[in-house]
């Protein structure tokens, strides 16, 4: 008789274990490892790094005051982020997990958020699930998940953009949506750096496909939108990030590794930076890269059949990104732009979009 329970229990027990890997539960499943592993990195509390320990020291030593003046030991870090970080601190105490806990929930979040905008855009179940396990085994992203630095929280900043903004040529927008779609933007660039790259190129890709379709009324509206994200990234600007830009120790140091264009033909530098950005931060071996390529692009030709629009602004983050290296204004290269993970999951999907045209 103990035989037979065991049986059944061994029984039951494989098959809760293959539930886990059901099409409904599978994307829970996923997002389940991505939590665990992210915890287990988080409770493991290994020691600060040195970029770490450096902003530890700002966010520490300084009243919230002097987190609007420029940090010490090169460092530069969103206005949003440091508050945040500060008030971690005083609430939990002096430690890793009070310093590493907002990086932590930021990239907790990201996996739920980036799990329903999956479901919105993409019609096969297969493909978001492909998409969800893509960006949440991002080996580089889940290093800074639990490191007290602003790339996660750039993540989950750039899915929540996203999320929100997708689809925003097809609602009708009066008053009340331009001042949420403002207030959204204008919050994101006081807690990302390159929260304005992706406004930017969402942005402009909205604007360009209305005027193309000479909806010149719904362009208005979205210039209205985006005065107010303009206002608060040169309020942004005035208050904390020239001080960034005119830090040339850490112009210096960022130039010194080939972060940027030596001059705007510098087409190799293009080529390798875009090959390597599937290297780093995709953490792709070598041997797989040609085939991520080679899928992003057929990614890109299969949606530019069904659907530019979503093309375009999936597209758009990435470029800006790329035209704000050029200028040398922002580093394209590794940690820098985890931030465009989201957009690379989706391009190199060649599946059907729930926004058919």
């Amino acid at each position: 008789m103990r035989g037979v329970f065991q049986l059944q229990k061994s029984y039951f027990s494989q098959k809760a274990i293959f539930s886990l890997f059901s099409p409904q539960k599978l994307p829970y499943t996923v997002i389940g490892f991505g939590i665990l592993v992210r915890l287990v990195q988080y409770l493991f509390n290994r020691s600060l790094w040195n970029d770490e320990a450096a902003l530890a020291l700002n966010i520490i030593n300084r009243s919230y005051l002097e987190l609007l003046q420029p940090l010490d030991y090169n460092q530069g870090a969103p206005i949003g982020f440091l508050v945040v970080e500060k008030l971690a601190v005083q609430v939990f105490g002096n430690n890793e997990y009070a310093l590493r806990l907002f990086p932590f929930v930021s990239a907790i979040a990201s996996l739920f958020i980036f799990s329903e905008l999956a479901k919105k855009c993409l019609q096969s179940r297969q493909a978001a699930i492909i998409a969800l396990t893509l960006f949440s085994t991002v080996h580089i992203w889940l290093q800074f998940a639990t490191e007290t630095k602003q790339y996660s929280s750039d993540v989950a900043i750039a899915v929540i953009l996203y999320f929100i903004l997708i689809g925003i040529e097809r609602q009708q927008i009066k008053l009340r949506q331009i001042l949420e779609f403002g207030v959204v933007g204008a919050i994101a660039v006081w807690f990302s750096h390159p929260a304005v790259f992706i406004l930017a190129g969402i942005g402009t890709s909205y604007l360009f496909i209305s005027l193309f379709q000479q909806k010149f009324l719904f362009s208005l509206k979205l210039l209205a939108i985006y005065a107010i994200w303009t206002f608060s990234f040169g309020l942004s600007y005035f208050i904390s990030l020239r001080n960034i830009a005119s830090n040339q120790s850490l112009f210096k140091s960022w130039a010194g590794r080939g972060t940027f264009p030596t001059s705007i033909w510098d087409f190799g530098w293009l080529f390798n930076a875009f090959v390597e950005f599937f290297h780093i931060p995709l953490g792709l071996p070598d041997i797989f890269l040609g085939i991520a390529i080679l899928a992003f692009f057929s990614g890109c030709i299969s949606l530019w059949f069904q659907n530019r629009a979503i093309l375009l602004t999936l597209l758009a983050p990435i470029l800006v990104t790329f035209f704000a290296a050029y200028l040398q204004k922002y580093p394209f290269s590794g940690r820098l732009v985890i931030f465009l993970i989201p957009f690379l999951s989706f391009s190199l999907q060649k599946e059907q979009w729930q926004f058919d045209r």
